[in-house]
């Protein structure tokens, strides 16, 4: 009996001192995109940049006197989990603010966090009208317009002299909602589109779409896999005409694709040459010990806790109500990538530029 009650005594004991633990901690949320995708490495980059972020915080003395603490939820790319994530996070976990980083599975979690009054922020994506974010007050975001992407890249080819284009995408949110800019985009500015061809994500050879866009002066292929292997069939089919697409070209996809991808042409996230992210490629190299080959996303993780812990601190509190009126005042919020500017509808978006390949390197063009 007494070995039972010491047990139950010490059990409490601990309870009441992991709850003392939590109640000193400033606990924010991030819900990414960690395996079971073929999009992993963008994530675990963006999970470098907020452990950079949070390691920095905490040794100049934390938040409010506290320290700060993440917890991560990996949704796989997936509705579902994304909501069951944000159910724990909220929920459980209580988190003060969360961080997120693709539209895909924003659009399941976003209404969980809006109901229970928790602020979340987008890191890649941007919140836009249009695209089914409305009537989310406590959704923000500080990434890129997947609308503008598409857009910019359109408004390129058509100055550049292209005036037919083949386009090429998949059966995903993303790559339609880029392709049904550029189109639209093109189509404004006076060009044709001869081909407008969706494929399976699982196709790999691409040999019968290539040859249907043999005409067009260029061809717009914002698909989400096997790009690397879609370049290399363009060139061994010869199609001499330029290679458009978006922000799915990665350092990996350049060096697996070799001389393929010389001379494409895409929208990426540029990388401002800041004292911001000059500091964090520094924090970068001392804690990794090499430099990223994707510091952008890097950027995008450091720079959403940093603007979470800028909420709270100009709160007072970590009150979640509190944070997100804050949140939606942002107008000085300088990151490694750039201004935070929060307009009504809860955005700062800033648009990607167009990049080239030289020599297996991307080349910033405009």
């Amino acid at each position: 009996m007494k070995l039972l009650i010491s047990i139950t005594f010490l059990v409490l004991l601990v309870a009441c001192a992991q709850q003392s633990q939590d109640a000193v901690q400033i606990k924010i949320g991030a819900n990414l995109f960690l395996t079971g995708n073929d999009f992993s490495y963008y994530a675990e980059a963006m999970q470098q940049g907020m452990d950079l972020a949070k390691d920095e915080i905490n040794t100049q003395g934390g938040v409010l006197g506290r320290n700060l603490t993440i917890i991560y939820e990996d949704d796989q790319l997936d509705s579902a989990n994304a909501v069951t994530a944000a159910q724990k996070l909220t929920s459980v976990d209580k988190v003060s603010v969360s961080l997120t980083g693709l539209v895909n599975t924003v659009k399941s979690a976003a209404p969980v966090f809006n109901d229970a009054h928790v602020p979340l922020i987008m890191l890649w994506d941007a919140k836009i009208p249009g695209i089914g974010l409305e009537n989310l007050p406590y959704l923000f975001s500080i990434g890129f317009s997947t609308i503008d992407a598409g857009e910019v890249m359109a408004e390129y080819a058509f100055n550049k002299g292209v005036r037919t284009v083949a386009v090429v995408t998949h059966p995903d949110e993303w790559s339609q909602l880029i392709s049904r800019a550029f189109i639209t985009k093109f189509n404004a500015l006076g060009g044709q589109i001869l081909l407008d061809e969706q494929i399976d994500i699982t196709e790999s050879d691409f040999k019968t779409v290539l040859l249907k866009a043999q005409d067009a002066d260029a061809i717009y292929a914002p698909l989400i896999a096997n790009m690397d292997v879609f370049l290399k069939r363009a060139r061994a089919l010869n199609y001499n005409g330029p290679l458009l697409s978006g922000d799915i070209i990665s350092g990996e996809v350049i060096s697996n694709a070799g001389n393929a991808s010389e001379g494409i042409y895409f929208t990426q996230i540029h990388e401002p040459n800041s004292a911001q992210m000059n500091h964090l490629k520094e924090l970068y190299i001392a804690k990794y010990g090499k430099e990223s080959d994707l510091i952008s996303f890097v950027a995008m993780g450091y720079d959403g806790v940093h603007l979470a812990i800028d909420a709270i601190n100009r709160a007072g509190s970590d009150n979640p109500e509190q944070v997100r009126n804050v949140l939606a005042s942002t107008t000085n919020f300088t990151g490694a990538l750039g201004s935070v500017v929060m307009d009504s509808f809860g955005g700062s978006t800033k648009v990607e530029r167009i990049f080239t390949v030289q020599n297996g390197s991307m080349v910033l063009v405009e």
